[in-house]
């Protein structure tokens, strides 16, 4: 009896398995009618492979893992938000360097001129 419920459930998974494979080469999505020749064995080991069906502690750690992550993002966000300001602030403050430095090198470029101008009119 055992030997035969595992080898309709070998025959249901590499049959199911091998009709995903066609079905994603055509590039279609297979129906679920399409399955129901393969029993509800065969049904369940299709949910399984697909995800439609997902074991108990698996799905009790994947809620955990997203309560891990929702928290995380929670944290997550006022800390982008700082940063964000913090940056706006930076680059307030850069652009503000900027001009003066601007203001500075035509500054010392008339300067220059004036200086050459002087050392000119010493010459002659």
């Amino acid at each position: 009896m055992l030997t035969g419920l595992a080898l309709h459930v070998g025959t249901s998974l590499y049959v199911a398995y091998g009709a995903l494979q066609l079905a994603d080469q055509q590039g279609s999505s297979p129906s679920i009618e399409s399955f129901l020749q393969y029993g509800v064995l065969g049904l369940v080991v299709i949910g399984f492979l697909t995800g439609w069906i997902v074991p108990g502690p698996t799905a009790k750690q994947l809620l955990s893992e997203n309560q891990r992550l929702q928290a995380l993002v929670e944290t997550v966000i006022p800390v982008t938000a700082t940063y964000s300001d913090t940056m706006k602030q930076s680059n307030s403050a850069l652009e503000k360097a900027a001009q003066v430095m601007e203001l500075l090198d035509k500054r010392l470029e008339a300067e220059d001129v004036a200086m050459r101008d002087a050392a000119r009119g010493e010459r002659r």
